[in-house]
């Protein structure tokens, strides 16, 4: 049997006290395990459900959304006072991957939304959810490199999203607020 040192009545040496910033990131840490496992609760429950093609990939995107939370807590360090820092790894790179493809499975659901919408206003999201990762794609090319030759084709390309949607067939259903 698994038996750890702290049921043997042995006391674990202490490192160090946690800093202001680690105590505050534990707190957050347990806020995300806590809205995880209800995510993870939802993802199990959620079969056997009747439902449209926009709801089968709604159900998708949340299972995604559920699986990269699940990654996502799965690196993120846990610091302690029983262990010394350097022990904690903070792999920032697969964190922001991680956390990017969270933030874009939560705009596909925030365009296409779960509640019911005709075709012709779905497709109007779609084009919208793409005219956004497109802009931020042309931002991030240009801060790169100013002089990129493909940035030409992205701004032919943002002025054929932007027509396309001010000449969709639903936007005139949208107040001028919504529009912008």
């Amino acid at each position: 049997s698994d038996v750890c040192s702290s049921d043997l009545g042995i006391e674990q040496p202490k490192y160090s006290d946690l800093s202001e910033h680690e105590k505050n990131y534990l707190v957050e840490l347990k806020k995300f395990d806590k809205a995880l496992n209800v995510a993870v609760q939802i993802s199990k429950n959620q079969h056997g459900i009747n439902t449209t093609g926009r709801g089968i990939r709604a159900t998708n995107i949340f299972t995604r959304q559920t699986l990269a939370g699940i990654s996502l807590r799965n690196i993120l360090p846990f610091p302690s006072v029983n262990r010394h820092k350097e022990e904690d790894l903070w792999d920032i790179c697969s964190i922001a991957s991680i956390s990017r493809n969270i933030l874009e499975g939560f705009l596909s659901i925030v365009y296409f939304g779960t509640e019911i919408v005709t075709d012709n206003e779905a497709e109007l999201r779609f084009f919208i959810l793409q005219q956004h990762r497109n802009r931020e794609w042309y931002l991030i090319r240009k801060q790169f490199n100013p002089n990129d030759p493909g940035l030409h084709e992205f701004e032919q390309g943002r002025e054929e999203e932007k027509n396309r949607i001010k000449n969709h067939v639903c936007i005139n259903q949208f107040t001028p607020d919504q529009k912008n």
